[in-house]
């Protein structure tokens, strides 16, 4: 038979891309090549990839001119090898191979076809046979003319259908295979001095194989998919003889050993090298490898580099321990650091190879594997964006979740960064991306190439002005990638007149924050008030915020309260004004009355759009906590900047259904149509979702809890008084007050009530143990000074029901009242006196005793009511109205 095996182009796109072309000749058909040809079979390789360059790039004559060889040769067989981006050339010439002689029998195989051989098939309409595995012994059974249903390893179409043989198996002696073909490629051409297989060295050098196979089951490789996890190799005399031949006949300084096993045995590695130095191969040339880090000590380095080597290459693959985990390595960030340390010490140039885009990457992550690259500073960086190889188990996952890309052209394409599976938003990702690659990666490889190649200057030249044309398109991509990321996002300022430190700020702030950058294009700058006690802690809460955020912050000042207020006020408007222009800011988000003061004539005067979150009226909530007297001066000139923030912001929101309808009918009701919309205080209900039996409960007792701050607008005394009741109904019942004050005035004030020392429990937890100490008790209670209530949301009655418990509250307090009732997940008290209690404590009593409907219902309504992911969704969508704004 006469047998033409092809190597395919990858997408137009990347074809022209030189630093896609690495100068690998195609060994895996040399292989094959060389088996047909031992048989009796006529075989020769195109590697289409050199005929197009052999063209100048004219992809119409590459295809004549592979056409006229196929035809010259009067093939009876034409062979496909693939990787999953080569696919598509497949498809589209072995129709151009069936259009010119039909007799012509089209067979593909390759890494690609093992994990998805039916949808290769399905879209390579004109190929006929897929082999899975090892190609030499399929190829070599096709060839020697064998019934197609006999043969193992074989995929092919049958009644309008597919059908698989069993697997063929692997090849056990591999020193029983003969040497690749080479003398069928132009190896005068793979061998030139390149910057690519030899890692930046520009010698005369190609690669071999010298193993097959990885014992390893990372979970995105597609390494145990051909060799079942088994480990087979040449042995050391016929990896010498291989390399003797190529020394002798191409004239090469330098080889590369490209599977991932040569060194991963080090019995055999020292035992190799040892051969080396007994027959001059470490005279003749340098040679690179590629190394587990799991094996590199002392010993091994010594005799590696005593033998020739010059070079090894790691797959460090994250500098976070967390992804390594998710991607099945055996190894850890700190095994690879000594490895790296332990590489330079001996003096070996080295490669960090890495991948970024894993799924389940988060900011966080990506900045490690920055740091950890900073650190150890390999010679050449290869970073690599995520690729779901077909039939891998990361693969499997993404294509169960429906989250696969689905264009194999892309794949492995290194100048589309917009294929992300992290766990980031696509824009933040592209710009951590790019950002990498102009000043991490290239600055790194670029220095480390003219360093080692300053000495050998005609070569030097040579490299740079043949093979950087990609590095210099790589750079402009990456410029006006950062630039065009830039300039696509909507910036927001989001100003708040408290420390980033507070709880509120996570809870109210951060949180909404993150949820939007994270799968938005917006960016955000924070302005807040610090005090010199408070900006550590700030600064820590905005490093650890999990999305970028520009922060900047001016300090709070106290007394005398109105002066302070005024004097911020004035601060606070120049800083603004500043960020507008120095961050290009589109949206101002103001939380509350004074950052809606401050914003109003900078966001006018730049025209940029206002945002005024109110949350509640300040004015009616400081008379409520006695701060200010009712209709004092301060009192009517609060109410008169809030309404006019509501009618002349560009968007408005208020916290309750109770505040808007009020609104509505108010003299300001027209003003606000369309542009007003009520986002209550939100929790994160996962956050606080702790599930039955995850916490330890008190046995034969009643907990009622409080969570938060004491005093001023919560009434104390009265919560204090309702559980005195509740004692009288339970007496083992305990009062558990979650909250960092100082415990003694509570005990104090219990004790006036005739309250047990012992029935009042003082927990102060970290802000992530909150849900668990909430999680311990049977139900939840806030009272609070009614007055004008209506446009209250307290956060802690979201966070109450997203842990299952019913809620205790007075009337009159926004939209609690009517979500208790309406959902019957709490007790509403009409008014503060003890019958009123002791009506509530029966209804609470028998609301408790439905337990896992009462806690789902409770769950329930916290979802429906004061879910974070729903409030970050009206924020979202309150953004992109107003940058959409004319």
């Amino acid at each position: 038979m006469n047998v033409t095996l092809v190597y395919p182009l990858l997408s137009r796109q990347r074809s022209r891309v030189d630093e896609n072309k690495q100068y690998w000749p195609p060994l895996g058909l040399a292989y094959i090549a060389a088996v047909l040809r031992q048989h009796g079979h006529h075989v020769q390789i195109l590697d289409r990839d050199y005929i197009m360059r052999k063209h100048n790039f004219d992809f119409e004559a590459t295809d004549t001119a592979t056409l006229d060889r196929i035809r010259d040769f009067s093939s009876d067989i034409v062979g496909f090898s693939a990787t999953t981006p080569n696919v598509s050339d497949v498809d589209a010439f072995s129709r151009k191979v069936k259009a010119a002689n039909s007799r012509i029998t089209t067979v593909i195989g390759g890494p690609h076809c093992v994990g998805e051989p039916e949808d290769t098939l399905r879209i390579c309409s004109a190929v006929d046979l897929l082999a899975r595995g090892e190609g030499e012994m399929i190829m070599r059974a096709i060839a020697d003319g064998k019934d197609v249903t006999g043969i193992p390893g074989l995929t092919y179409r049958r009644n309008n259908g597919f059908a698989s043989n069993e697997d063929q198996p692997l090849i056990e002696s591999l020193d029983s295979l003969p040497m690749p073909a080479r003398d069928l490629l132009d190896m005068k051409f793979y061998t030139r001095p390149s910057r690519f297989i030899s890692r930046n060295l520009s010698l005369r050098t190609t690669h071999i194989f010298t193993a097959r196979g990885c014992p390893f089951n990372c979970s995105y490789c597609a390494g145990p998919l051909m060799g079942k996890r088994k480990v087979r190799y040449h042995s050391p005399q016929r990896v010498v003889d291989e390399i003797s031949e190529l020394i002798d006949t191409y004239a090469i300084e330098a080889v590369y050993f490209a599977e991932d096993m040569f060194l991963s045995n080090k019995k055999r590695a020292i035992e190799m090298a040892n051969l080396f130095m007994e027959r001059g191969i470490h005279k003749k040339i340098v040679w690179m490898a590629q190394v587990a880090t799991n094996v590199v000590d002392d010993e091994l380095l010594t005799t590696m580099k005593n033998a020739g080597c010059v070079h090894v290459e790691y797959g460090f693959e994250s500098g976070s321990q967390r992804i390594l985990g998710l991607m099945n390595k055996s190894t850890n960030v700190e095994k690879n650091k000594r490895a790296a340390l332990l590489t330079r010490k001996h003096g070996f140039r080295f490669q960090g190879n890495f991948i970024v885009g894993y799924p389940g990457e988060t900011r966080d992550d990506f900045g490690k594997t920055l740091d950890f690259i900073k650190e150890v500073k390999p010679n050449n960086v290869s970073m690599n964006l995520f690729m779901p190889l077909p039939g891998t188990q990361i693969y499997q996952q993404l294509k169960k979740e429906q989250r696969l890309q689905m264009s194999w052209d892309d794949l492995g394409n290194p100048e589309a960064p917009q294929i992300n599976y992290a766990d980031m938003p696509g824009a933040e990702f592209e710009k951590l991306f790019f950002k990498a690659k102009l000043f991490v990666v290239l600055p790194l490889n670029l220095m480390y190439f003219l360093k080692d190649n300053i000495g050998h200057p005609v070569r030097l030249v040579y490299v740079l002005s043949t093979q950087f044309k990609s590095v210099l398109i790589r750079i402009c991509k990456a410029v006006s990638g950062l630039l065009k990321a830039e300039r696509s996002q909507t910036r927001v300022l989001f100003v708040a007149y408290h420390s980033a430190a507070e709880p509120i700020m996570e809870s109210q702030g951060l949180s909404y924050m993150r949820g939007i950058a994270n799968d938005t294009k917006t960016a955000f700058s924070l302005l807040t008030f610090e005090t010199p006690l408070s900006t550590p802690g700030a600064r820590a809460a905005v490093a650890s915020a999990g999305f970028p955020i520009r922060w900047r912050f001016s300090y709070y000042h106290q007394t005398p309260r109105l002066i302070a207020t005024l004097w911020d006020i004035v601060r606070g408007m120049f800083i603004i004004w500043r960020m507008i222009a120095v961050d290009k800011i589109r949206i101002i988000h103001c939380r509350g009355l004074i950052p809606g003061i401050m914003a109003y004539a900078p966001a006018r005067l730049n025209r940029v759009r206002l945002f005024f979150d109110s949350r509640g009226l300040l004015a009616d909530k400081y008379v409520g906590g006695g701060l200010i007297r009712n209709n004092s001066i301060t009192y009517r000139v609060m109410r008169r900047c809030e309404d006019f923030l509501l009618t002349h912001a560009d968007f408005s929101t208020v916290e309750t259904r109770s505040h808007e309808a009020l609104l509505s009918a108010s003299r300001i009701g027209r003003a606000l149509r369309g542009k007003l919309a009520v986002i209550p205080c939100c929790v994160d209900t996962e956050k606080f979702g702790i599930r039955a039996g995850d916490v330890p409960r008190a046995q034969g007792g009643f907990t009622l809890a409080y969570l938060g701050k004491l005093g001023t607008w919560y009434l104390i005394d009265e919560m204090l008084d309702f559980f005195r009741v509740l004692s009288k109904r339970m007496p083992a019942a305990r009062f558990l007050f979650i909250t960092q004050e100082d415990p003694e005035p509570l005990f104090a004030a219990a004790g006036k009530k005739g309250i047990a020392r012992d029935a009042i429990v003082i927990r102060k937890p970290s802000a992530g143990e909150v849900p668990a100490a909430l999680a311990a008790a049977d139900a939840g209670i806030f009272f609070i000074n009614p007055y004008k209530r209506y446009n209250s949301s307290p956060i802690k009655f979201g966070e109450y029901l997203a842990c299952g418990l019913p809620v205790v509250v007075n009337a009159g307090i926004g939209d609690t009242d009517r979500i208790c009732v309406q959902e019957r997940v709490g007790v509403v008290v009409n008014d503060l006196n003890d019958s009123n209690y002791q009506r509530a404590v029966d209804e609470l009593v028998g609301l408790t005793r439905e337990r896992v409907q009462l806690k789902q219902r409770c769950r329930k309504a916290a979802e429906h009511h004061c879910s974070l992911r729903e409030g970050v969704q009206q924020y979202r969508a309150i953004y992109q109205k107003l940058a959409g704004l004319p």
